[in-house]
């Protein structure tokens, strides 16, 4: 019962941090880990789990900012290929 906690916890928290500012595997990822997943499995469950949150926050900003359809796949790929290489977003990097 408590792993249920952990695991609701972080994905809680990572989904706020990723909703404001981004970084929200630095919640998720440990959590995973300390429930018994291996590293690789841990990362790839949190990348595919904070997807969703990642695709309506770029949703949301478009329609705010009138940016067309072919910038935000652009960006969504862009994103896609960055964490499928193992990076990490940068601090700053799409700052307006």
């Amino acid at each position: 019962m408590a792993g249920l906690f952990l695991a609701a916890g972080a994905g809680i928290l990572g989904g706020a941090m990723n909703g404001l500012a981004g970084g929200g595997t630095f919640a998720t990822l440990p959590a995973l880990i300390a429930l018994g997943l291996p590293a690789n499995i841990a990362n790839a469950t949190s990348n595919v789990a904070l997807l969703p949150g990642a695709a309506t926050s770029a949703w949301g900003v478009s329609r705010r900012a009138g940016a067309s359809s072919r910038a935000i796949g652009a960006a969504a790929r862009h994103h896609h290929l960055h964490r499928r290489a193992g990076g990490q977003p940068v601090a700053g990097a799409d700052a307006e």
